[in-house]
């Protein structure tokens, strides 16, 4: 009967393990994370990301990842995405977001301490132009400090094309 050493054993496993891990995570064309101060996101804080978008036949998912404590007391956020071409011509758009269903329970995966929540913002989109586009997300609510956000990301995933 065939039997490992214990190195080869060691060694057979961390490899696996490594391999487990880093293939179960999408690789991002564009992963940026910002920071929110104090934990309250205000009107006069929106945050900005340029991403230099090289192949117009490329494809990508775009998505919008929110970061809050399970104190956050809404159920929903408006959000003002605010986009610039590489022409200069801009366009934006409002969007509302839901953070939990009616019954109060957290959209996105919870702890004890945040809670996450991955907002899928386009679908395999292609971009017209090559050049820099830049996406601002504008807090859009009626109150001034929205308590409880603690990381806003803008993440690009490459999903086909060329």
């Amino acid at each position: 009967m065939y039997s490992m050493k214990p190195t080869t054993t060691i060694l057979f496993l961390i490899i696996s393990l490594a391999f487990t891990f880093t293939s179960c995570e999408p690789s991002y064309f564009f992963d940026e994370a910002i920071p929110i101060n104090n934990e309250a996101w205000s009107y006069d804080q929106p945050v900005s990301f340029t991403v230099e978008v090289t192949d117009p036949k490329k494809k990508y998912n775009l998505y919008f990842d929110i970061e809050h404590s399970p104190d956050y007391s809404f159920q929903n956020m408006y959000v003002q995405i605010n986009t610039t071409f590489p022409n200069g011509e801009k366009a934006s758009k409002p969007l509302s977001i839901d953070f939990m269903d009616k019954t109060g329970r957290w959209y996105g995966k919870c702890s004890s301490d945040v809670c996450k929540l991955r907002v899928q913002l386009k679908t395999a989109i292609q971009f017209k132009d090559p050049g820099q586009y830049g996406f601002e997300f504008e807090q859009f609510m009626r109150k001034e400090h929205l308590k409880g956000i603690k990381n806003l990301a803008f993440r690009m995933e490459e999903v086909g094309g060329s």
